[in-house]
Parts: structure tokens; C-alpha cells; sequence
């Protein structure tokens, strides 16, 4: 069966773990930002009173322009953070280098430090952003608590008068209480799920005007949890594309290019990549929304065409070739903590070859969509990897 090749893949277990740790400091980090914005919308209310004393307006406006500088100032640091990949360009290409020298286990481990590294660093902004939370709201809450106003002498004698709290009163308060707890309750969950949208880039649904009460509370928790999720498994797939990457261009198959497409049922856009294999043709790797990534050999032009008797051959030989090398490249996935779980195989057959339109494709530098569809082009290009991980050697 050397056709294309479907398969489910998961990544090991202890880098799973790591990698649900920096999704949940990413959107921790982002949460702060959010409970920063409610205060400062938490100070503007206060300050929009008609009622309000000169000497409170100008504590809570102190207030305010310093936390919004913060806001700014940490904003941009975090967004700084969270564009930097875990393993930067450095690590990177010290990785690619053992990849070149067949130390896959070694570039998994030095993959996993930089992945540690950049978990104690978004660890250490969190917990400085934190305290500056907790001091600012508790500055907010010595301002609104200096400001409120004593008891009117009525309102003093009729409590002394009264002696006791009526039971209705007592569960009238409770009941307030326990609402206020599940308002509370629920503002903190519509913070983390923005939170959670803004890092996935999808708008979230409507959190204006929520009910309070246990049944929405659940719900929200549920879509939490679903974009928890999800998150894990997008840095799951990230790390699987990019150390496929790095494994086929290691065999020698440079990088061609790659274009990005919708998910029909999702607000989700996936990406493919073409590595040079033959004289006209290339690897294509396909992920998709549930774990699965496509492997085929497809043939290149520039326009969208059936492929000719002589291209479906050449094809079909080189699913055929791929077979071989495709056996090697899962034991070096598996040497990098990825594994191929349920491999579909479909055979070496003329219904399975296949054109591709180079045109729907943003190509790398230096890569001529002429010298792409000629066997000079290929050879070329094979030269230059060769000697490229040579050098590493």
C-alpha cells in the first residue's frame, strides 16, 4: 500500500502536559489583561456619578491613568511574549542540526527544555502582573471604602430601636448574597472565556446581559473548557507539523511552499505544505480540525488539470519510492515523540495521482515556478539539501 497515506497522531505524554501548562499561562496571562480592563471600566463607572466628591474623582483619575499605563505597557510585553515561538531561532536551528546528524532523541529533549524555558518565563510576567492587580484593586477598594458616607443619626436610632433582624430580612439578604457570588462567579469566567477567544482569534458569543444563575454558569464553564481544548490540541498539531517539517527537509526534500484553507465546519483555517520530491512533483502534507494528517505525492502545474498517462506513471513510481522512505520517517517521529497511531493506506494506483496547481501556493524565496516543474530545477534543489546536511555532519 504506498498510495496516500491518513493518520491519527498524538505526541507523547509528558509534552502534552507541558504543552497544556504554557496554553493555560498564555490564557492566564491574557485574563489579566481582561480583570485590567474591568477595573478600569469598574473606575470610569464611579467616575461618570453625577454625586461624586472632587477629592474622590481625583484619586480614582491617579488611579486610573496608572493602571491603564500598565495596561499598555503590559499588553504590549505580552503580546511581545506569546508572537515568540518556545523554541527561537537559536534553539532552532541547533535542532535542525541534530536532526541532520540523526539525534532525534537529543533535538526532542532540547525542543522540551525551550518549551520549560518559555513556561517559567510566561510564569514569571504572570505573577508580576498579578500583584499589580491585587495592589490596584486594592487601592480601588480603600478609595470607594474611604468615600462612602456614615449612617444618617435616623437610620442609627431606628436600627438601636429595633433590636433584631426579621427572619424574611435575614433570608432576604442570603439570597442576595448568594446571587452577588454568582454574579461575581460568572464575570470571572466571561473574562477568561474572552480571554480564551481573543488567543483562538474568534469572537466570542454574546456575554452582555447574562442570566445569573447556576444553569449559564455551567454553560460557560462547558465553553471554557471546549476552547481549553482546543488550544492544547492546536500546539499539539504545531509541534506534529513542525517536526514533520523538519524531518522531510532533513531526508532532503526542501520546502516548496504552502497555502492556507478554510475548515468547513469551523472558524479555523488549516494549512498544507509541498516539499520537492521528483523531476515535477511533491510531498504534500495536509492537517486536519481532528488530528489527522494526509501524506501524498502529487504531481505540479500551473493550472488545475487530470494529470497525462505519462505523469500518472511517473506518479505512480514514486508513491512507490515514497513507500520506502515513509517507513523510516515514522521511526524518527517516533524517536521526536510523535506517533502515527492508525495509518490509512490507500495503493500505488492511477485514481490516487494526482495535480496539484502550484499558483494556489505562496512559494518560499528563491523558489522559480518555472525551475519548479523541470527535473534540472529538482536536481538543483537536492544538491543544495544535500550539501546543506552534509555540512552538519
Amino acid at each position: 500500500m504506498s498510495g496516500p497515506k491518513c493518520s491519527e497522531y498524538s505526541v507523547k505524554a509528558d509534552l502534552t502536559e507541558l504543552l497544556t501548562k504554557i496554553v493555560m499561562r498564555e490564557c492566564a496571562l491574557r485574563e489579566s489583561l481582561g480583570f485590567m480592563q474591568k477595573l478600569l471600566r469598574d473606575i470610569d463607572n464611579e467616575l461618570s456619578k453625577t454625586e461624586i466628591s472632587e477629592f474622590k474623582s481625583a484619586e480614582l483619575a491617579n488611579l486610573r491613568t496608572a493602571v491603564n499605563g500598565r495596561f499598555t505597557e503590559y499588553k504590549n510585553i505580552i503580546e511581545t511574549a506569546l508572537e515568540k515561538k518556545p523554541d527561537n531561532t537559536d534553539i532552532s536551528s541547533r535542532v535542525d542540526i541534530l536532526v541532520g546528524q540523526q539525534k532525534f532523541a537529543e533535538a526532542s529533549n532540547l525542543i522540551q527544555q525551550a518549551n520549560t524555558e518559555f513556561l517559567d518565563s510566561l510564569s514569571k510576567r504572570e505573577n508580576e502582573i498579578e500583584n499589580y492587580l491585587d495592589n490596584s484593586k486594592r487601592e480601588y477598594s480603600e478609595i470607594i471604602a474611604k468615600y462612602i458616607p456614615p449612617p444618617a443619626e435616623d437610620e442609627i436610632i431606628e436600627t438601636k430601636k429595633s433590636g433584631k433582624i426579621s427572619k424574611e430580612a435575614v433570608i432576604e439578604e442570603a439570597k442576595k448574597r448568594r446571587t452577588e457570588i454568582m454574579r461575581e462567579r460568572i464575570e470571572k469566567m466571561t473574562v477568561k472565556y474572552n480571554a480564551l477567544c481573543a488567543v483562538k482569534k474568534r469572537e466570542p458569543f454574546a456575554t452582555e446581559g447574562f442570566p445569573v444563575t447556576k444553569e449559564y454558569a455551567n454553560e460557560m464553564e462547558l465553553r471554557i473548557k471546549r476552547i481549553q481544548d482546543e488550544l492544547v490540541k492546536d500546539r499539539e498539531q504545531a509541534y506534529v507539523r513542525e517536526t514533520l517539517d523538519r524531518l522531510i527537509r532533513g531526508m532532503g526534500h526542501d520546502i516548496v511552499g504552502g497555502r492556507d484553507y478554510p475548515d468547513r465546519k469551523k472558524p479555523e483555517v488549516y494549512r498544507s505544505e509541498l516539499y520537492r520530491y521528483g523531476g515535477s512533483s511533491a510531498i504534500k502534507t495536509s492537517f486536519s480540525a481532528n488530528g489527522e494528517v494526509l501524506m501524498e505525492i502529487v504531481g505540479l502545474s500551473e493550472t488545475d488539470r487530470a494529470p497525462s498517462d505519462t505523469e500518472t506513471a511517473m506518479l505512480c513510481n514514486e508513491m512507490e519510492r515514497f513507500c520506502t522512505e515513509f517507513k523510516g520517517l515514522k521511526q524518527k517521529l517516533k524517536s521526536m515523540g510523535v506517533y502515527f497511531n492508525k495509518i490509512y493506506e490507500k495503493p500505488a494506483e492511477e485514481q490516487y495521482a494526482c495535480i496539484d496547481n502550484i499558483n494556489g501556493y505562496d512559494l518560499e524565496a528563491g523558489v522559480s515556478r518555472a525551475n519548479l516543474l523541470t527535473d534540472t530545477g529538482a536536481q538543483n534543489a537536492a544538491e543544495t539539501l544535500q550539501k546543506r546536511y552534509l555540512d552538519y555532519n
